[in-house]
């Protein structure tokens, strides 16, 4: 007699009703079992050495195996028992048996997982080494994507660099690249490093000193944090006193520049953006990202936008006819589909492939005047003859310094404090008065900026005295 589906879906009774496989004396007993409950399932009964019965759930039964187990499926598990229970080197206990081999894969499933760890840890280990090999080119090309390029945090606040770095790259290429780029980042020594900060401290290039040497601190921390270094070299390096710079441009250096400009080889966007500069009052970075869309040509209005701005507040800047004209001057010069007021271009011309692949950068006009500033000895290969072209008396001068001396001038006007720093858009640190006093003084703004072009003109025309103009009472 065979235990059949029939058999196991008998209706249960008061009592538990088992069913038995006829098998031969000594291979034990596979058993079926219907409860009072109407629950179902397989055993397999066998007996111990010492004569006691021992009974194993095989499982539950299931007519289509679903859920549980066929009659079939069961009998072959106790089939497979039964060639245990008689095989003496189990000794006739498979509970016992069946324990040591839950115990021994046990043990092998933890042997695996530990060889697994170590093997993790060790490919953690290596994958470490090789990010501690990593040159400072390759250093400063993980440092940019992660920390430096723009992007918004969950929060929706900025973060990063608005150029995505472009500005420290600059300085790197020119600075830090020749001499350490290709050395393991982790091989850099504070010797290294002060080769680098003595030679443009021996320039008198104390401001670029710092900036290099916060920048490589900066990407020397965000090494160390990952563990991509064991050490900074940067620490305790010093920056330089820079002093406060209070460089300005006198009437008289003006004429000599405005004379100058047409003569130093630079191109006449350049030439454009030093005026347009001086009488707008703005951050170089500002105008070289400026797009045509937020130039109003008939209402005489420059919007600088947010995103443009330093302090992350959009400003509206008047034109005067001073910087109209120059900026007229400029939109001569603009090509089809361009939409910046200082674009770089790629392509050529003669092969009808020239477009337009961004704005220029703020380095770049920085650098070309820079360049026409220097000793005569101090020529260097690639980069102008006209060394000495932009040279003033009171010494070197950069773009901020011309915003400085737009604030000067609009000094010497008497124009109110509060009024130039609105056309400068500072920030105010008077916290109740960034709050309670919301007047934008556009009208102010509008007198200062014609007044300040109006000084210009007068000064590009060789009248170079004060000629102090009071500002009118706005009603």
């Amino acid at each position: 007699m065979a235990i059949t589906d029939k058999d196991m879906q008998r209706k249960p009774t008061d009592k538990d009703q088992w069913i038995a496989d006829d098998w031969g004396r000594g291979d034990g007993r596979f058993l079926g079992r219907i409860t009072p409950s109407g629950r179902r399932c397989f055993y397999f009964r066998y007996t111990l050495p010492d004569g006691k019965r021992d009974t194993l759930a095989i499982g539950d039964y299931s007519k289509d195996g679903k859920g549980g187990l066929t009659v079939a499926d069961a009998r072959a598990v106790a089939l497979g028992w039964s060639k245990l229970y008689k095989d003496t080197a189990v000794r006739k206990n498979l509970r016992a048996y069946f324990e040591e081999q839950r115990k021994a894969e046990e043990a092998a499933r933890l042997e695996r997982e530990r060889v697994a760890a170590e093997e993790a840890a060790q490919r953690e280990r290596e994958a470490s080494e090789a990010a501690r090999r990593m040159t400072v080119n390759r250093l400063f090309e993980r440092w940019q994507s992660i920390e430096l390029l723009p992007r918004k945090n969950r929060a929706g606040k900025s973060e990063g660099r608005k150029d995505g770095g472009q500005q420290i790259k600059w300085r790197f290429d020119l600075h830090v690249f020749p001499e350490i780029g290709g050395k393991l980042a982790e091989e850099v020594r504070r010797a290294d490093v002060m080769a680098i900060l003595d030679r443009l401290s021996s320039e008198g290039k104390s401001r670029t000193h710092n900036l290099v040497l916060t920048e490589l601190r900066q990407m020397y921390k965000f090494a160390q944090v990952r563990e991509l270094v064991a050490h900074d070299p940067t620490a305790g390096i010093k920056r330089k006193d820079e002093g406060e710079r209070k460089r300005w441009l006198t009437p008289e250096e003006l004429r000599q520049l405005h004379d100058a400009l047409p003569h130093c080889g630079l191109n006449l966007r350049t030439q454009l953006a030093v005026s347009i500069q001086l009488s707008t009052a703005c951050r170089i970075g500002e105008l070289a990202k400026a797009k045509w869309s937020d130039v109003d040509m008939d209402g005489r209005v420059w919007r600088i936008p947010a995103e443009n701005s330093k302090n992350g507040k959009p400003h509206l800047v008047h034109l005067s006819s001073f910087a109209m004209r120059h900026i007229e001057q400029l939109h001569a010069l603009k090509e089809a589909d361009t939409p910046y007021l200082f674009p770089t271009f790629e392509g050529s011309v003669k092969k009808g492939n020239r477009v337009c692949k961004g704005h220029t950068l703020p380095t770049s006009i920085n650098k070309q005047l820079a360049d026409r500033q220097r000793a005569s000895e101090s020529t260097r290969t690639r980069r102008t003859p006209h060394t000495t072209a932009l040279a003033l008396p009171g010494g070197a001068w950069s773009t901020h310094d011309l915003r400085r001396t737009a604030a000067t001038l609009m000094s010497r006007l008497n124009i109110r404090i509060e009024v130039i720093h609105k056309c400068l858009n500072h920030s105010l640190d008077d916290e109740l008065a960034t709050i309670y006093i919301q007047d934008d003084m556009m009208d102010e703004r509008r007198n200062a900026f014609e007044a300040l072009g109006s000084r210009l003109d007068s000064i590009m025309s060789g009248q170079t005295a004060t000629n102090v103009v009071p500002m009118k009472s706005v009603a």
